[in-house]
């Protein structure tokens, strides 16, 4: 355990060297509380850490004090704060302070504290460290609480650096992202807060097909647009078979309302920030595709035989289309285009 003293030997030393045995006093130890006078008197060294790291600072670390203690040799508890001092001894606490590290928090209620079963890891706050877990987020504050706009009051766990294990520190968490870090997924939608392209929101696609121009006459009377978009349940909404509908070559068709997905609950996680949506190609009533991608998902952006894939980023409400073209995630109606086939739509980003 950290803050033990390096002194420890000289209790076995002093118990051994007097005979004393356990719940026996001798003439060497006059409170009784199994301490040697000698070692009472003399002291020790115990390391504190009065201060808390800097945040978001590589780097920073509070310095470590090195403090020489001693005990009184009539009383068991020094400082009278609950704690004996063979206890205060042993996990490197003051025996003469009533609050080690001077963190506001009595030893005795830290201590009590890793045994109560509250904290994530029970046993690992430190009695003589302001931030027990280093994630510069003194004990204290942690305990009462900190206000997070638009969630309230929230109380990390101060023995774990990241309280709700999703992968975001609670500092980062309380003063950057400003979700939960007591909740790896603040807005509820499946979507883990580290991944979750949007994490104070659950969002939603209202994406529409308007028109679509084959540039040459596919041959048949009924065509289909294949589209896959990953939704919430960990699925995806997709359009591979059913009913066609007609696009003559060379004219702009409205594309029926049946054959867009409309409003889709999303997944809202992503590796690289955006959502891939892919508008796979344009199939005939056969089943040819007559131009795609050449896969079902992840294709990328400026693939030559794609019709396009919609790389929607949230954080500007903004999504791309077949490179770094952007355009307002309002409703604007969009045009992709490639050799064969001409499709316009609409999508806009919703708050479910």
């Amino acid at each position: 355990m950290n803050g033990f003293p390096r002194t420890a030997p000289l209790l076995v030393a002093a118990v051994l060297l007097a005979g004393c045995q356990i719940g026996e006093r001798n003439e060497g130890d006059s409170d009784g509380d199994f301490l040697d006078d000698v070692l009472e008197t003399t002291g020790w060294n115990i390391t504190v850490q009065f201060d808390v790291p800097e945040c978001f600072t590589p780097g920073a670390a509070a310095p470590e004090v090195t403090v020489h203690v001693t005990s009184f040799t009539h009383d068991s508890d020094s400082d009278q704060d609950g704690l004996e001092d063979l206890l205060e001894y042993t996990i490197g606490s003051d025996p003469t302070k009533a609050d080690t590290d001077g963190d506001g928090i009595p030893d005795k209620e830290e201590h009590e504290l890793t045994k109560g079963g509250t904290l994530r890891f029970p046993g690992s706050l430190s009695l003589n460290k302001a931030d027990s877990d280093a994630d510069c987020l003194a004990d204290r504050d942690e305990l009462e609480g900190f206000d997070i706009e638009g969630l309230g009051a929230r109380s990390p766990d101060p023995s774990a650096r990241d309280t709700d294990g999703d992968g975001i520190i609670d500092p980062e968490e309380i003063f950057r992202t400003r979700t939960d870090p007591t909740n790896g997924d603040t807005d509820g939608d499946g979507a883990n807060d580290r991944f979750d392209v949007q994490p104070l929101a659950n969002l939603g696609l209202d994406l529409r097909f308007e028109t679509v121009r084959p540039k040459q006459n596919l041959g048949a009377t009924d065509v289909r647009i294949i589209y896959s978009v990953p939704t919430s349940d960990g699925g995806s909404t997709s359009e591979d078979d059913g009913a066609g509908f007609a696009a003559p070559a060379g004219q702009d068709t409205p594309v029926p309302a049946s054959a867009s997905p409309g409003l889709i609950d999303v997944d809202d996680s992503s590796a690289d920030g955006y959502l891939h949506i892919d508008v796979l190609g344009v199939v005939n009533e056969g089943g040819t595709r007559t131009t795609g991608c050449g896969q079902a998902f992840d294709v990328v952006p400026d693939s030559a035989d794609c019709i396009g894939v919609v790389r929607v980023a949230w954080a500007n409400a903004t999504f791309a289309m077949q490179g770094p073209a952007s355009y307002p995630a309002d409703g604007s109606l969009v045009t992709l285009e490639t050799a064969d086939i001409v499709l316009k739509l609409r999508l806009s980003v919703v708050e479910l």
